[in-house]
């Protein structure tokens, strides 16, 4: 049975005039692209839209893929690139890499530039998940066949496949470690202390993150057993516009010199990604957290990177999703080399971020924690012990 997966587009409209994420468009941008596809749709059954699938034998070995991803100064991304490269270049295909260093005209022009190299395949993770749909109108026009990779794209039906991660899980996944941590979960009674962090609201991911933990949370808040002490609890007035550390930074000053400065202990922080999680704790640590009298609040990511591993195993950070990236990789190979083969990709799930269901490989995460961190990515050989633990 498929399962589908849907990003609601009530979130998407509720950004408001948030100002600009994702390294340029603004959060505004994108309700205003939600409201116009509503209007045009009113959300009608995607079942009932005829969507041309990819042609058979739409690319060969040999051809050129291209592929498209946010940033090289996230360690994750660097290495999803680093795999993609690999795999593809082993499998007997050209391939051209690059990266948007988070600016959506950048990433457009990036695609450009290879539609006119005679790309075969575009492998695209958006830096904007509204800002591509005219290109990637124009790939579709030049016969090009497009993977939509790990991040959603909107407003566009120019997508043949989505490759990635049940993201409408990961906020779940995240809450419920601190749940389980704080022992909300076995009955204690708080209250205890929260703050929120959400991502760009440039990705449609963070919405799905923020929506998946709220909804976990509502229960324990409601009781008055989880409390934000700020009050900030929507995905506006918690999201880091663009990524940036500095406001990162900005807001955790503010909420520990106006809400904490009584002596209340923040007991979790909700952080969406390892990109985040890490300045984090190490802006915490400055504030006295990590002591004996201050207690390192339970701090969440998502990604797994080699950074907050590290800060997994010194109990700085508590958790991280788990996403083994390399499984995403293979997915795409598997597509594209079905299509070289004649043969049609098994895909089994859909993936519907707008109007438009998308066929979707879906492939496994974890959460882990210092309980588990050894043999997740440590025998599974993502990292080396040295790495993480620092010894051999």
């Amino acid at each position: 049975m498929k399962k589908r997966v849907v990003i609601f587009l009530s979130m998407l409209m509720a950004v408001g005039l948030l100002a600009g994420c994702g390294g340029g468009s603004t959060a505004g941008d994108t309700q205003a692209q939600g409201e116009q596809k509503t209007a045009e749709t009113e959300v009608k059954d995607t079942t009932e839209q005829e969507k041309e699938t990819a042609p058979l034998n739409a690319v060969s070995k040999g051809d050129m893929i291209g592929v498209s991803l946010t940033s090289r100064s996230a360690e994750r991304w660097l290495r999803d690139g680093n795999t993609l490269n690999e795999d593809l270049t082993a499998a007997g295909y050209q391939v051209d890499l690059q990266y948007a260093d988070s600016k959506p005209e950048m990433q457009v022009q990036q695609i450009e530039n290879m539609i006119l190299k005679g790309c075969k395949v575009l492998i695209v993770a958006p830096v904007d998940n509204s800002a591509l749909s005219s290109v990637l109108a124009t790939a579709k026009e030049n016969g090009i066949l497009v993977i939509n990779y790990d991040l959603g794209i909107v407003g566009s039906s120019d997508i043949d496949y989505f490759v990635g991660f049940d993201n409408s899980k990961v906020g779940t996944m995240q809450a419920n470690a601190i749940i389980e941590k704080l022992g909300l979960d076995k009955g204690e009674e708080g209250p205890f202390y929260i703050e929120l962090v959400a991502g760009s609201l440039a990705e449609a991911n963070c919405y799905m993150y923020f929506e998946g933990a709220m909804e976990a949370f509502k229960p324990y808040m409601d009781a008055g057993k989880l409390v934000v002490k700020s009050g900030q609890t929507s995905i506006e007035q918690c999201t880091v516009v663009d990524w940036k550390l500095e406001l990162l930074t900005a807001r955790l000053d503010n909420l520990l010199t106006t809400y904490y400065s009584d002596g209340t202990l923040l007991d979790a922080v909700l952080s969406p990604s390892d990109y985040l999680s890490g300045p984090i704790a190490t802006r915490l640590e400055s504030f006295g957290y990590g002591s004996a009298d201050m207690p390192m609040p339970v701090i969440t990511g998502n990604d797994a990177t080699e950074s907050v591993c590290k800060m997994i195993a010194t109990d700085e950070v508590y958790m991280s999703v788990f996403k083994d990236t390399r499984l995403l990789s293979g997915a795409c190979l598997d597509i594209i080399n079905a299509l070289a083969e004649g043969r049609e990709p098994e895909v089994t799930d859909v993936y519907t971020p707008d109007v438009y269901e998308i066929p979707t490989i879906f492939v496994p995460m974890e959460s882990i924690t210092k309980e588990n961190l050894k043999e997740v990515v440590v025998d599974s050989g993502i990292f080396t012990e040295e790495q993480i633990f620092g010894t051999k």
